[in-house]
């Protein structure tokens, strides 16, 4: 079971991840909240604040990549969920329609949406998996040298793969059956 400080320092992980905050300057941070959670005794919220408003304190002294954020979303982000959501929704109105047998969306046969929809999703993938220094920086306890959230167990990651693979079937099954 973890602690409320554990619990904290994950929390504020996490929204400093989401800030696109320096690993070193992580790193940092989580140690600072450790050292003086340990020297006194608080409330890690009573100390920092809750882990979202201490991780905007913190972003906004760093400016990653000399920039400011305008908050927590930017351009790249609003594309990529953009085409995945079209992507995603073409495959499966394509799926759909290879089992109904009717012509799909933008008067797209059901061959067409399902190949424009895995070519959205493709360039996704593409853009989201291209090597990046800043995903590739690791967050290491100063103190330490170890990480400070360790992986997803293997069941969480097969998750995130067979769910939207198993929906996706189901929309194909649903296709054939009202066909």
């Amino acid at each position: 079971m973890s602690t409320e400080i554990e619990t904290y320092q994950q929390r504020l992980l996490l929204a400093l991840r989401l800030r696109d905050v320096p690993a070193e300057r992580i790193a940092e941070a989580l140690a600072e909240v450790d050292s003086h959670l340990a020297e006194t005794g608080e409330h890690p919220v009573a100390a920092f604040g809750p882990p979202k408003q201490y991780a905007a304190e913190v972003a906004q002294a760093v400016e990653p990549d000399g920039r400011r954020r305008a908050g927590w979303v930017t351009r790249e982000d609003v594309t990529i969920a953009a085409a995945s959501g079209l992507g995603g929704w073409l495959l499966a109105d394509g799926l759909f329609g290879l089992g109904v047998g009717a012509e799909r969306s933008f008067g797209l046969s059901a061959v067409g949406s399902l190949v424009l929809g895995l070519l959205l999703l493709a360039a996704v993938a593409v853009v989201v998996l291209r090597p990046s220094k800043r995903r590739q920086q690791r967050v290491r306890d100063p103190r330490t040298g170890e990480d400070p959230l360790p992986a997803a167990p293997r069941w969480v990651r097969a998750a995130v793969v067979l769910v939207p693979l198993g929906m996706l079937a189901l929309v194909y099954v649903l296709g054939v059956l009202l066909r």
